[in-house]
């Protein structure tokens, strides 16, 4: 294992050292963890045997319940179309299309909690 930052070996709400997607910056002039950037819940860094440095995200879904509200338009008035569209264009997206009904999915959250049966 090895430090992700600040001699951490874990860092959670991870957003990277630089603004890879171009998302709006507050009047602060910083980015910042969790609301408003796209974020990693954590990360965690390690060497392979053959030398390699390799990272791995990691995502909590399973510890979280959302709405089906979808979030293409952010409570700021930001559309998310205009951060991720280009990188969902590239040869190289990571996302298997094929699987995906279309790129608005994506602004839907995976999995949505039902309702407690309030009848007594």
């Amino acid at each position: 294992m090895l430090p992700v930052e600040s001699k951490q070996f874990v860092a959670f709400e991870w957003i990277g050292q630089e603004n890879y997607l171009g998302e709006r910056i507050s009047r602060s002039g910083k980015r910042t963890r969790g609301a408003n950037f796209t974020s990693a819940d954590a990360t965690v860094l390690f060497e392979r045997d053959d030398g390699k440095r390799q990272m791995v995200l990691i995502e909590w879904k399973y510890t979280e319940s959302y709405s089906k509200v979808s979030l293409k338009v952010a409570r700021s008035g930001t559309d998310r179309t205009e951060i991720y569209m280009p990188l969902y264009q590239q040869d190289d997206c990571p996302l298997n299309k094929e699987l995906l009904p279309s790129f608005g999915s994506l602004f839907y959250e995976p999995f949505v909690t039902a309702q407690p049966d309030r009848a007594a």
